[in-house]
């Protein structure tokens, strides 16, 4: 994940929803390439990890953008990214808790 992807400076309440033309590109390709895989025969325990991959590093990005705020004593982008890093943290926990089937 480069820089751009994640633009804490840009973060407010009104825009805490919008998502940068360059993440959602490279959510596009991750789709595209998942889709590919499991065309190709790909498990269902491989979209499962590539699922927990993506929201580790979202979980990561979101922590550091929160300690960014917090330390730039920014408390409407530390709300946001707090508020973002909780749902994601819910998201990785009801994951974890999954049983992919094995195919």
């Amino acid at each position: 994940m480069t820089d751009s992807l994640l633009e804490p400076s840009d973060i407010s309440s009104e825009s805490s929803d919008a998502f940068s033309p360059e993440f959602v590109q490279c959510l596009e390709a991750e789709a595209e390439l998942l889709k590919a895989a499991i065309a190709d025969g790909a498990s269902p325990l491989m979209a499962h990890a590539r699922t927990l991959m993506w929201l580790d590093s979202l979980v990561k990005m979101h922590a550091i953008g929160l300690e960014q705020s917090i330390n730039s004593k920014e408390a409407p982008q530390a709300a946001v990214w707090s508020r973002d890093l909780a749902t994601l943290e819910f998201a990785m926990a009801l994951v974890q808790s999954v049983k992919p089937l094995e195919s």
